[in-house]
């Protein structure tokens, strides 16, 4: 594991907030300052709307957002006005998702993992950075003891061991629910693993993944049977949910930040320099629709009417009408987006560094 190489947020905004306070190889953290990060209760403000926000998620209906400093806000109107709830952190949430209606998790800085069981309403803190440093590198051991000690084994155990002298700095970035019970988590640093009980429990599976190098893991996606897993340098990993996950070539050695697997659609991965490439054939065979952009791609989404949307740090907003084979321009106030989400009613909901802003749904009602 390269410790010395920066860590770039995942929608590349740290000079502007600082998501992802990671500039180099996991640092020790002091017991009383994981203390206070950690246990520390978010503060209900006015402003909470108003500050970072990182992502957006459905909970039936209702809308849930997540962000800086542990916020956390609720729109039962389509997004036309929110409320914040309490949470009991308040670190940076990185990533919010809901497994139905009323199941979701949010993650973050210092890997905490948060759970809601009332649509986000109520959370609860069900791991954080030191347990889940704890988890992995006892996994890692546990592997060189059953299978020796290898190429593979042994950079698991290297990477495990400089994860747990960094103390829980390293965030979580992406957790993909596939059921209420399964769930999977990756971050930086190749930090990966698996819960199949809600997240009452976790498992590393970071031995299942070709990451030698540990490379910072920002976004995942289940197409058909098979899960993806996008990150730095190119990185793309794919297998079935069992595992292994091999690396998947593709046209672009920048950094991915997301991926989509809308249904009847190909797959889609974006990210740095404006790149977005599309996959018809489950990862076989990858294209790169130019999409004139500079600026890295952070945040895409799949509307219920087949397009897509993207939205960059620049503050760009592109929709496709063709699954990403072209793109075009979208009316937005130029603010960098971060997270993207549909209402129940159709509108776009925008987060990003200057807080929510909605956008109307006849902007994305066309087929």
């Amino acid at each position: 594991m390269n410790l010395e190489r920066p860590f770039k947020p995942r929608w590349m905004l740290a000079a502007l907030a600082g998501i992802c306070s990671l500039a180099g190889a996991p640092k020790a953290v002091a017991d009383d300052s994981i203390s206070m990060a950690l246990n520390r209760p978010s503060v209900i403000t006015p402003h909470a709307g108003f500050d970072l926000i990182t992502s957006i998620a459905r909970a039936g209906a209702r809308l849930v957002a997540v962000g800086e400093h542990g916020h956390i806000l609720l729109s039962d109107d389509n997004g036309a006005s929110w409320r914040q709830v309490e949470t009991p952190t308040s670190v940076t949430l990185t990533h919010v998702t809901f497994a139905n209606a009323t199941q979701g998790w949010a993650i973050g800085q210092m890997g905490v993992v948060l759970h809601s069981s009332d649509a986000g309403q109520d959370w609860s803190e069900q791991l954080n950075g030191m347990t889940a440093n704890a988890i992995t590198l006892a996994a890692a051991r546990a592997d060189i003891s059953a299978h020796g000690s290898n190429d593979t084994t042994a950079a698991n155990l290297q990477n495990a061991e400089a994860l747990a002298g960094g103390g829980p700095s390293v965030p979580f970035l992406d957790l993909l629910a596939l059921t209420p019970s399964h769930l999977l988590l990756v971050g930086g640093f190749g930090l990966a693993m698996a819960s199949t009980d809600g997240g009452m429990h976790w498992a590393s599976i970071a031995d299942q993944l070709a990451n030698p190098q540990g490379l910072h893991l920002y976004g995942m996606a289940l197409s058909g049977n098979t899960l993806f897993i996008a990150g730095e340098q190119g990185l793309i990993l794919a297998g079935p949910l069992s595992g292994p996950y091999n690396t998947d070539t593709t046209p672009f050695s920048g950094t991915y930040f997301g991926m989509l697997a809308p249904a009847g659609g190909p797959l889609a991965a974006y990210g740095l320099q404006g790149t977005i490439i599309t996959s018809t054939d489950q990862g076989q065979h990858w294209q790169t629709p130019a999409t004139g952009l500079p600026a890295g791609i952070d945040a895409g989404l799949a509307l219920a009417n087949g397009r897509l949307l993207f939205g960059d740090v620049a503050g760009n907003l592109l929709e496709s009408r063709d699954w990403a084979r072209s793109l075009q321009p979208l009316p937005n106030a130029g603010e960098p987006v971060a997270a993207l989400a549909q209402a129940a009613d159709g509108s776009v909901i925008v987060g990003g560094p200057f807080g929510l802003r909605r956008l109307p749904a006849n902007e994305f009602s066309g087929n």
